[in-house]
């Protein structure tokens, strides 16, 4: 049967009934006291914890409601909770396995998610406590039941959270996070708390009201490897990653150094206290400045990483735009371009009451080309004429590829004569420069059709009036022998000049 299916182990009657009573924000520190004293082994550990070093009172503490008092009942059910954890699972139950570094861990975890949820301005930050001292007591009991588990975890308890992750989920049929959630569940913990340990590995698919938390404890587990786990290279990475991702980093010049190093010495503070509290054995810290100048120099290459990652994505992206607007053959605007710049010009001669002109160019007996020399020649032939539209024209101006053989020109501020200077000047440059094909040279002509609106109407009437009027136009230079210019003089339009 699958551990999640099992009844779990309860604590002990008292030390249960601490732990549920503890939750409750209407609990008294008299309440919890009475209950504890119920328990000598409780009331005994209650009183040294509160006489150890990390409280540095002037003269023992000998009642247990004084205790609790000083303690505070969050710190009393952590206490608690520690000890019916660890009594549930003994050493002698899991053999080669480095507990106290498990114990030391899962202190960083709490400490770190106290300190990250203070920082972050979250509610109840002793249940963030709880959370990180939590969130990986479910290995316990994967452990007890599968002796090829602990041998692989012992041989990498030091490497960072995600390898052993892997190597768990390779091995068990089922994760600590999914054997935790299960059994505090049965515990009568907190939704919150159950969620948030349930999806600590994976917070994109907790429910989303527990999200922030499982992020919380997430970012906790980072900074607990951070601290303990030998793959300095991999742990910093991954710290940085998660805070970022957390929001508790926004890359500001200063910004991270500045928020780490008091972070990073609360964090080893508490690990110090509570080590001593709860009478944990934890090996000895590095230096708080030299983890914030890891964290910190790994944080700034991720932020480096992203940022050159985020350049390249839009970098491809305006490509990826303008290939979708450009024609692979001529490099002109396609279609699509002249669809999108058309508005644009027209929109501006409105607004300034100027004029816009449009060319609309045809290769005059383009067909003939194909048939005699091969459609290779033909797409020469596109592709000079391109290049003779780039050559003649201004740079304001704009050529497009408008379909086939058919090319149309956006000329803004440009009036009536101008345009019928501009098409002229085309017609005749490309009638001069033939396309030398294979030895042979080939004569290239075009026709032309103009026309000309003064920025007055509505913006899609004009738009349409001014590609009618030049298409127009285009026919009736086709029609009259090719070869030459024709400019529209509709009663549709505004003519200028």
């Amino acid at each position: 049967m699958p551990l999640t299916q099992q009844r779990f182990p309860v604590p002990p009657s008292v030390a249960g009934r601490v732990i549920e009573a503890a939750a409750d924000p209407e609990t008294s520190v008299a309440q919890i006291a009475d209950l504890i004293g119920k328990d000598a082994v409780l009331s005994i550990q209650v009183l040294k914890a509160v006489n150890s070093g990390a409280y540095m009172l002037s003269r023992a503490v000998s009642r247990v409601d004084r205790a609790v008092a000083l303690l505070g009942t969050r710190t009393v059910r952590n206490l608690v909770l520690t000890l019916a954890v660890r009594d549930l699972v003994p050493a002698r139950d899991i053999t080669g396995f480095p507990l106290d570094h498990f114990w030391e861990a899962s202190l960083c975890r709490a400490a770190a998610a106290r300190s990250i949820g203070k920082l972050l301005e979250l509610e109840n930050v002793d249940e963030l406590f709880t959370l990180g001292l939590c969130q990986d007591v479910g290995l316990l009991l994967a452990l007890r039941a599968n002796e090829k588990l602990a041998t692989q975890l012992a041989a990498a308890a030091r490497r960072p959270a995600q390898h052993r992750y892997d190597i768990e989920r390779d091995i068990a049929r089922e994760t600590h996070a999914e054997i935790g959630a299960a059994m505090f569940s049965q515990w009568r913990f907190s939704e919150e708390i159950v969620e948030a340990i349930r999806h600590h590995h994976d917070p994109v698919n907790a429910p989303r009201a527990h999200r922030r938390r499982a992020r919380v404890a997430l970012a906790a587990e980072a900074v607990a490897d951070l601290l303990v786990c030998d793959d300095e290279g991999v742990a910093v990475e991954v710290f940085s990653e998660q805070m970022t991702r957390l929001g508790v980093f926004d890359g500001r010049e200063g910004e991270v150094t500045e928020t780490l190093e008091p972070l990073i010495g609360e964090v080893c503070g508490l690990v110090e206290r509570y080590a001593e509290v709860l009478g944990l054995h934890i090996s000895e810290q590095p230096p708080v400045e030299t983890i914030v100048a890891r964290a910190a120099e790994g944080l700034a290459t991720l932020n480096l990483a992203y940022l050159q990652e985020a350049n390249e994505l839009r970098f491809k992206l305006e490509l990826r735009e303008r290939e979708a607007r450009v024609d692979p053959l001529t490099q002109l605007l396609n279609r699509r371009g002249f669809d999108e710049a058309l508005p644009r010009e027209v929109s501006q001669a409105e607004r300034q009451g100027a004029c816009v002109s449009l060319l609309m160019v045809d290769i005059d007996h383009f067909k003939s080309i194909n048939d005699n020399y091969g459609h290779p020649c033909g797409d020469a032939a596109l592709q000079l004429l391109g290049e003779v539209l780039r050559d003649v024209l201004r740079t304001c101006d704009v050529p497009c590829r408008y379909g086939g053989e058919e090319f149309a020109v956006i000329l803004p501020f440009t009036d009536v004569e101008g345009g019928q200077i501009a098409a002229e000047r085309v017609r005749s440059a490309i009638e001069a420069r033939p396309l030398r094909w294979r030895g042979d040279e080939v004569s290239l002509r075009a026709s032309i059709g103009g026309a000309t609106i003064r920025g007055q109407r509505g913006e899609r009437d004009a738009q349409r009036c001014l590609v009618t009027s030049a298409d127009q136009a285009l026919y009736e230079a086709k029609r009259g022998g090719r070869n030459r210019v024709c400019w529209s003089e509709s009663a549709e339009q505004a003519a200028c000049g």
